[in-house]
This record gives C-alpha cells, structure tokens and sequence, in this order.
C-alpha cells in the first residue's frame, strides 16, 4: 500500500508542497522541491528532485542548471533562511538518506571558482569576480553553455528536432530549460513555432491552444515560441538526463 504525500512529510509540509516535474520518469516518485543557488549565477533555481536519487545523479543533474563539472562541485545544505546546516559528500547516499527537506536550499560553488559572499537576508551582497579572470575559468557557466549551448539562434527551425533539450531565451524573462515537443505551423498565427514543454511550469498551456491540440504537456509546463528565441543544448556526456503564447 503507497503512503501519500500527508503521510509522508506530514500535514504542515504538506500545505506548502509543491508537485514535482513529469520528466524522466520522475512522476509517483516522492519529491522534494529545493532552492538551487551557487556562487556563478546570478539567479537561484527552483527544482524538485526525487528523494531516491543519490548525491552522485543529484551533481550530474546540477550540471545543466549550475554548469559545473561533477567532479568539481562542492555542495551544502542549508534551510530556508540560508543559515548553514551541513555539507553533502557521501555520493552514495540518497536525498532522502541526507535528511533533505521540503523547501530547503542547496547552495553549489566550483571547488576551483571564486569565493561569493551571499547574506542571510537578500543576498545582495555578492562577490564579483573580474570579468576577464571568470572568462579563463575552465568550469565556470559560460565556459558551460560555450560549450554545450548552441551560439546561433535557429531563424528556420531546419536545426531543431523533437526530443532536444533547449534553453529558451525571452526578452525581459530569465532563461528557462525545455524539451521541444512540437515544430511547425499553427492555426494561431503564421509561419513556424516551436512547442516546448518546460521543466518547470512556467509554460501559458499544456500544448494545446483555442482547443486545437498540438503537443501534451502538464498544465503551464507547455509553450509555443518562435525558432529564433530556441538554443538546443548538447547534452554532457555525464549525465543521464520572440514572442510567447
């Protein structure tokens, strides 16, 4: 017999749960929903993780959200208010066996970047690193999406394909992280868009549009943009994993 969620986190947390992305076999899995930051981006993350993967899948999955290598990634544990709790180093155990909670936060830095100082309150205060000493480092994020983010938009879609992971870029919006789901013409308005199904719902529909369906997705995890604000991502050999309507 499966436990639901109020049984397994209690009545409290459960009032503030958040349910976990449908991706990669995920769906089912008890969840927990984690704020993701680092001393290299300027933004943190919201993400849920399954509470049975180990720490080792856990830095291979921060890899397309930090773009930091594994073998690089020091990590901690600390709780809603950013007050430290504890470092995470045994790879082997699972999120759950670390004592991961709901809401908690995972602060990520490269072993081999610089230091950021983030304050308890608004983390404002931040180290900047010179621009040029952050360009020679090797495992820094935008030595990442050089590498592995394509560096044209596609204008035509002739390069994009079903099943690409990509980065959606959107002016006035932070960059979300997608799946291409559908390519092609609508009945919405003319020429060639881009269905995405996001992984985190940040989407305007679940892939249909004025009744007319085009792709599935969860409600707000799906999107239509124009081939142009797509930049697909090649995957890393180390882990598993214009205008909007």
């Amino acid at each position: 017999m499966k436990r639901s969620v109020a049984d397994s986190i209690g009545k409290s947390d459960t009032e503030n749960f958040r349910s976990a992305s449908i991706k990669n076999g995920d769906a089912n899995e008890m969840s927990v929903h984690l704020t993701i930051i680092s001393n290299i981006t300027e933004f943190p993350y919201e993400k849920s993780f399954p509470n049975s993967i180990t720490l080792k899948e856990f830095k291979k999955r921060l890899v397309l959200i930090i773009g930091i290598d594994t073998a690089d990634i020091y990590i901690e544990l600390r709780d809603k208010e950013n007050q430290f709790i504890k470092k995470l180093t045994d790879d082997n155990a699972t999120l759950e066996d670390l004592d991961i909670k709901q809401g908690q936060t995972i602060y990520v830095e490269s072993k081999n970047g610089a230091q950021t100082v983030v304050s308890n309150d608004d983390m404002t205060n931040r180290y900047v690193m010179d621009d040029h000493k952050y360009e020679q480092l090797n495992d820094s994020l935008r030595a990442f999406k050089k590498k592995f983010v394509s560096s044209t938009n596609n204008q035509d879609a002739s390069n994009l394909q079903l099943g690409q992971k990509c980065i959606i870029r959107l002016p006035g919006v932070s960059e979300r992280v997608g799946t291409i789901s559908f390519i092609g013409e609508t009945h919405f308005k003319p020429g060639i868009w881009v269905g995405i199904t996001y992984e985190e719902p940040f989407g305007k529909n679940d892939g249909s549009f004025e009744g007319k369906r085009y792709f599935t997705a969860s409600p707000n995890y799906g999107s239509f943009v124009r081939p142009n604000n797509v930049y697909t991502i090649e995957e890393p050999n180390n882990t598993n994993e214009m205008e909007e309507i």
